[in-house]
């Protein structure tokens, strides 16, 4: 027997058909649910256990994923998405059955996507991500022999944008960095208005220019991180490796940090002289504005937010974020280095680098110039 919970008969019958199929699956005989997990048939029921999954609910502990909140978030708004997107071609999504999704299906979430929510291909691409991840788990899991036609969504170009700023350009960044240039209004707070800026804004932009750090990275590196060689000399900066720490964040024990080796050029060096390095060698401070009451999270957003508003604001035409810093650090230290650019970036080949981060006419740039000393990313003194 099994009282139904369905307020409406499609509720109902779907609800019965899983009933009657689960019932068969187990020989109509009972079992514990703990012991044996049963394998779910509706769309919607799929979706649930696979999202208990990702939250590493039920899931043995060396399988477990530890992932944040805001990827949690991510796989969630994509599933609803696809739900989204079949409601509103008349296709009920609380009836359908996993089995029983058809590439005509498909199609309508990537109509949905791409015309409807004017994702552009890069947001498209984590929504089909999300997506076939889903599908792939479903159909591991419970080994279903069933089409996967959610993986017949073909992934979009992307435009990986690498390129660089210039000095000049960088230059009025930095004297554009001011509390009068830094008022906005949020989306739903048309009646508020709002300013972000901080005195140590110029200095994270800095210190993203001279180490090539991507924002958590500048954010978080600490003076006694500043490592000597024997005679002295400074040589580099750890910071924590906190997208490699990520990928393997199932893998490491707790305690154990991935270490990034940031190279200490002349510029570099001759800032940390500026920001006071003599006096504060050795402390377990944050280089980046210690005194500060923000968290270093939100600290990473400011630096964002505030480096691509000013941006804009001086160069509508073509803007750039604070992640082009990294595609200039990159470029720079390719023109100087060769190949060896891989060992500095702390990549794993010169596809990845060629294709996202060198700016191919800053380096013809750089070509023509003939930089004269090997230790300056710019000739000229920020």
């Amino acid at each position: 027997m099994k009282v139904l919970e369905a307020k409406n008969i499609d509720d109902a019958l779907a609800e019965c058909r899983k009933f009657r199929d689960d019932l068969k699956e187990l020989q109509f005989q009972k079992i514990k649910a703990s012991e044996e997990k049963i394998t779910p048939v509706l769309l919607v029921d799929c979706i649930d256990d696979f999202m208990a999954f990702i939250k590493d609910e039920g899931v043995a502990d060396h399988e477990k994923g530890y992932r944040t909140q805001r990827e949690i978030n991510r796989h969630e708004r994509s599933l609803i998405a696809f739900c989204v997107a079949l409601e509103k071609n008349g296709e009920n999504s609380k009836t359908i059955q996993f089995n029983q999704i058809t590439k005509k299906m498909v199609g309508y979430f990537y109509t949905y996507l791409l015309e409807t929510r004017q994702f552009k291909n890069k947001t498209y691409n984590h929504y089909r991500a999300y997506l076939l991840r889903f599908s792939n788990y479903i159909i591991k899991e419970y080994k279903l022999n069933c089409d996967n036609n959610i993986a017949t969504l073909k992934k979009r170009p992307v435009d990986e944008d690498p390129r660089g700023i210039r000095l000049g350009a960088f230059l009025k960044i930095l004297d554009h960095t001011k509390y009068e240039n830094s008022f906005y209004k949020k989306k739903h707070e048309k009646n508020r208005t709002r300013n972000f800026y901080h005195d140590w804004l110029k200095t994270a932009f800095i210190l993203g220019l001279y180490t090539g750090g991507r924002r958590e990275e500048v954010v978080s590196m600490k003076w006694n991180g500043i490592k000597q060689s024997e005679s002295g000399e400074l040589t580099h900066i750890e910071v924590e490796h906190y997208k490699k720490a990520r990928a393997k964040r199932n893998l490491l024990d707790k305690h154990v940090k991935i270490i990034k080796r940031v190279p200490i050029n002349e510029d570099l060096f001759e800032f940390l002289m500026e920001l006071g390095y003599e006096q504060k060698k050795g402390l377990d401070e944050y280089i980046l504005a210690p005194e500060s009451k923000a968290s270093r999270t939100t600290m990473m957003d400011y630096v964002t937010m505030a480096f691509a508003a000013y941006y804009k604001a001086l160069f509508p035409e073509a803007p750039l974020k604070f992640k082009h810093l990294r595609k200039t650090y990159t470029t720079t230290l390719f023109g100087k280095r060769g190949e060896k650019v891989i060992e500095d970036t702390d990549h794993e080949g010169m596809s990845i680098l060629n294709e996202s981060y060198i700016d191919q006419e800053m380096l013809m740039e750089m070509k023509r110039n003939q930089f004269k000393k090997f230790g300056k990313l710019f000739t000229q003194k920020l």
